[in-house]
């Protein structure tokens, strides 16, 4: 049922691009990205793609998955639409504050990133 997702990719590979095309996943403008260093620019490049995409208005039923490459499906793709669909609002798993970054900035403040788990299951 496309009318109810839409699938955009981060492709780094021009093959990947190739691929995608003419299909009913959008190909996002690639940003760099680096493994185990930094996957968080590509999937904020997907987000702001997302949310730029179709009318413009946020929905409260907006859910977003993050799948990799090398994902292999436990659950059937209408299963797991059933879960995120059934439940309004966020899911996130965020970690004591204890166990945050925090550094100073060059205002005499200071920068913190939160620690959260990306992956969450039910």
């Amino acid at each position: 049922h496309p009318h109810q997702y839409r699938a955009y990719v981060h492709c780094k590979f021009e093959s990947c691009m190739q691929q995608v095309a003419g299909t009913a996943l959008v190909a996002v403008p690639t940003v760099p990205s680096y493994y185990c260093t930094d996957l968080v620019s590509p999937m904020n490049q997907l987000l702001n793609v997302a949310l730029q995409d179709g009318d413009g208005l946020p929905n409260e039923a907006d859910k977003f998955a993050f799948i990799s490459d090398s994902t292999l499906p436990a659950k059937p793709f209408s299963f797991v639409y059933g879960v995120l669909a059934a439940r309004h609002g966020s899911d996130f798993c965020v970690f004591p504050s204890n166990e945050w970054a925090d550094v100073p900035n060059s205002n005499g403040g200071i920068d913190v990133a939160v620690k959260y788990h990306q992956w969450i299951t039910r």
